[in-house]
C-alpha cells in the first residue's frame, strides 16, 4: 500500500502541475492577438536581433495593417540590488520591453492583452518614463510619478499595469532607451508586433513572412499556442510514464506481499475448499484483497497528493489544482495496480490440492 501511495502522490502531483499550466496558458492566450516576428533559430524574444527595414517589408504585405517593432531584455538590477520578485510567468526576474510609441498609439486593444490601470502609455519623444507591471510598482512600493532606477538608468513612473500574470514583472520603455540597454545598433530592434486588418487572416500573413524572410519566425497566438499544447501533451506523457513505472513497482511489490501472505494462509485455505468453496471463490476472495490494498493506497495518495498541491500552490507562478478527473485516474490506476498484484498469487493458491494444505 505504501508503495501504492507514492505512486499516486506522483500522479496527482505532477499531472495537476501540467493541468495548471495548461490552464493558465490557455487564459493568457485568450487575450492576446497578432504575429509575432522574430530571429529563426534564436533562444527566445529577448535573444532575438532583426533589422528595423524588416518592419517597412512586412508591412507592405496585403492584409497587414500595423507592424510595431519592439526590443525584448533581462534587467539584471533594480535599484542597486537584484530583483527579487515572486510569481509571474518571468519566475520571479523582471523584464523589460521597448516599443514605438508612434505605433503604439494605432495598436488595436491592449499591449499583451493587459490595460494600463492608471496612468498612460509612454509617449513619443520620451526616453526616461516607464510602465511598470502590477508586481513591480507593489514590490518596490511606486505609483505614478515615482522614480525607480533600473540598470542604472533612472525612470519616471508614467503608468501601471493592471495586474496579471502576463506582465506583473514586465515594464514598458521607449523603444531607444530599450535599444541602449540591450547594446543593439540604431538600424536593429529585437522583433516585430504584426497586427492583421482581420484577424482571421492571421495564419496566412505569417505563412507569407515566413516565406518572404528565410531568417526569421513569423508566429500566430494561435500558433505559439499549439506549440506550447504540444509541449505540455510530451510532458504529459512523460509524466504518465513515471507514474506507471511507480505503479508497476508498486504492483510488483503486492505480488510479492499477497504471495507471502497466501501461502501462509494455505492450511486455512485448503479448509475453505475441504468444506466446499471451489477454486473460484479462493480466487475471488484473494484478487478481492489485492483490490482493496488497491483502493486503501489510492484513497491515501490522493489525500497526500492534495496536500501536496496545495503546499506548492503559493511558490508556482500559476495555478495548480486538483480535479476530480485527475483524483479518479489515480485511484483508478491505484485499484488496476493492486489487481495486477494479486492475479498471479489468487491463482496459485486457487490451484492448491485442500489435502497437501491441510498437511502442510
Amino acid at each position: 500500500m505504501a508503495a501504492l501511495v507514492i505512486g499516486v502522490i506522483t500522479i496527482v502531483s505532477l499531472i495537476s502541475v501540467t493541468a495548471g499550466m495548461r490552464s493558465t496558458f490557455t487564459d493568457i492566450m485568450s487575450d492576446m492577438t497578432g504575429i509575432w516576428v522574430y530571429e529563426k533559430d534564436a533562444m527566445d524574444v529577448p535573444f532575438s536581433v532583426l533589422p528595423v527595414s524588416y518592419g517597412e517589408k512586412i508591412e507592405s504585405i496585403p492584409g497587414v495593417k500595423l507592424v510595431i517593432p519592439q526590443i525584448w531584455g533581462m534587467a539584471s538590477e533594480v535599484n542597486d540590488a537584484t530583483p527579487e520578485l515572486e510569481g509571474g510567468i518571468s519566475m520571479g526576474l523582471i523584464a523589460y520591453v521597448g516599443t514605438d510609441a508612434v505605433k503604439e498609439r494605432l495598436r488595436k486593444g491592449d499591449f499583451m492583452g493587459v490595460p494600463i490601470e492608471k496612468g498612460r502609455m509612454v509617449s513619443q519623444g520620451e526616453t526616461h518614463t516607464i510602465v511598470l507591471g502590477y508586481g513591480i510598482a507593489d514590490s518596490y512600493n511606486r505609483r505614478l510619478g515615482s522614480k525607480i532606477e533600473i540598470d542604472d538608468v533612472e525612470f519616471t513612473v508614467v503608468g501601471i499595469y493592471e495586474e496579471s500574470l502576463t506582465m506583473d514583472n514586465y515594464f514598458t520603455i521607449p523603444l531607444k532607451t530599450a535599444r541602449d540597454m540591450r547594446g543593439l545598433d540604431a538600424d536593429e530592434v529585437s522583433n516585430f508586433e504584426v497586427q492583421a486588418s482581420d484577424s482571421r487572416d492571421e495564419e496566412k500573413i505569417s505563412a507569407k513572412i515566413r516565406f518572404k524572410f528565410d531568417d526569421v519566425e513569423a508566429l500566430t497566438m494561435q500558433e505559439a499556442g499549439d506549440e506550447m499544447t504540444g509541449m505540455l501533451d510530451t510532458l504529459d506523457l512523460a509524466f504518465i510514464l513515471i507514474s506507471m513505472i511507480a505503479l508497476v513497482i508498486a504492483g510488483v511489490g503486492i505480488i510479492n506481499t499477497m504471495l507471502m501472505s497466501v501461502l501462509e494462509r494455505q492450511k486455512e485455505i485448503g479448509v475453505l475448499k475441504a468444506v466446499g468453496w471451489t477454486s473460484d471463490d479462493i480466487l475471488k476472495l484473494v484478487l478481492w484483497e489485492s483490490l482493496m490494498i488497491g483502493i486503501g493506497g489510492g484513497l491515501i495518495g490522493n489525500v497526500i497528493g492534495f496536500g501536496v498541491v496545495a503546499m506548492v500552490n503559493p511558490i508556482l507562478p500559476f495555478e495548480v489544482g486538483v480535479t476530480p478527473i485527475i483524483m479518479v485516474q489515480a485511484m483508478l490506476f491505484a485499484m488496476a495496480a493492486g489487481l495486477f498484484g494479486g492475479v498471479y498469487p489468487a491463482w496459485k493458491i486457487s490451484k492448491i490440492d485442500p489435502i497437501e494444505a491441510m498437511r502442510s
